[in-house]
This record gives structure tokens, sequence and C-alpha cells, in this order.
């Protein structure tokens, strides 16, 4: 995947991610689950970066 999808993919999961911790703690008053959130955004964003993709072998 290019970089720049990459980018623009961790940006909006960080924002999505930061969005759901905020509302959980300010409105729902739950901080667990907007840590959990925050957690689960940043995981996925490291996920992205760190694992390579799949690909079909060579010669087949």
């Amino acid at each position: 995947m290019p970089t720049n999808i990459k980018l623009f993919i961790s940006a909006l999961v960080a924002v999505v991610g930061g969005g759901a911790y905020h509302l959980e703690t300010s409105v729902a008053e739950r901080p667990d689950l907007g840590l959990l959130a925050a957690a689960l955004a940043g995981f996925m964003i490291i996920a992205m970066w760190i694992f390579p993709e799949t690909g079909s072998k060579k010669g087949q």
C-alpha cells in the first residue's frame, strides 16, 4: 500500500479513535471504554505500519 494512503488511513483512525475517547469519557462517562477505544486505534495504526501486506507467491 502506498505511504500516502497509509498516512491518510492512520490520520482517519486517530481522529475516530480520539472522538470515541472523547465521547466515552465526557458524554457517556465511561473512561474504561474510552481508553479501550484509544488503545484499539493505536494498535490498528501500529499494526498497519509494522505487518507487511499479504501477496501471492511468485511463479504461481
